[in-house]
């Protein structure tokens, strides 16, 4: 896998190949030369046996030496580790979204019907005489159908 940087700065330092066309300044992302750069012929073939396409491509840089390759290989996994964990939180909190709305809404829907809206607020005296008469009748309930 490569990805393009853009030609060299100065056009008139631009390599041509035998097609008569600029060269490209690519990149190397691959396993064995991550971040080496290197030309090629925008019409070239990796097939070299298949008789189509430029054969135009040159390393512009020195090869990598292997620690050189190990580090920039783990820094590319632990970026795709990274993007993977942003993306499994992205998840959680679009969930954790939709549990706030939802229990947001249960909590609204259960003060209109214990009466806890927007209008006069139950003193603390009042409330505990609903909360003790509550207690009472369902231990009358519970007496009554056990």
């Amino acid at each position: 896998m490569s990805t393009g940087s853009g030609n060299r700065a100065n056009p008139a330092q631009r390599e041509y190949c035998d097609c008569g066309f600029p060269v490209a300044s690519l990149v190397s992302w691959t396993e064995n030369n991550p971040g080496r750069r290197f030309e090629r012929c925008k019409f070239y073939s990796g097939n070299p046996h298949d008789g189509l396409g430029c054969r135009y491509w040159r390393w512009v840089d020195e090869g990598n030496v292997r620690w050189q390759r190990d580090l920039c290989n783990h820094l590319l996994a632990e970026n795709k580790a990274l993007k993977k964990e942003v993306s499994n939180l992205k998840e959680k909190l679009d969930s954790m979204e939709v549990d706030n709305v939802f229990w947001a809404k249960q909590a609204s829907e259960s003060k209109v019907k214990l009466g806890f809206t927007n209008g006069p607020k139950l003193g603390g005296a009042k409330f505990m005489f609903y909360l003790l008469v509550a207690v009472i009748l369902g231990g009358v309930i519970v007496r009554i159908l056990g």
